[in-house]
């Protein structure tokens, strides 16, 4: 079975809270502009901000990990 991207998992944190993107952005404390390319899985937090959303969240820090990246090690 195919583990969900970190998007995804963050998309289905956003339903099970009941958040719009705008209050998830507050509740994660970061600015809209990054939240919505990293929702829409167009770019991946940095490890600064990958430990936030763990931490706030409890999507693990490797969901951000490409498949490619993991095949290849």
């Amino acid at each position: 079975m195919k583990k969900l991207s970190g998007a995804g998992q963050l998309k289905r944190w956003m339903a099970r809270e009941k958040l719009n993107q705008t209050q998830a952005c507050r509740r994660l404390e970061m600015p809209e502009s990054m939240f919505s390319r990293i929702v829409r899985g167009l770019s991946n937090p940095g490890l600064k901000v990958a430990s936030k959303i763990e931490r706030l969240t409890g999507i693990p820090m490797n969901a951000w990990i490409d498949d490619s990246v993991e095949r290849s090690a």
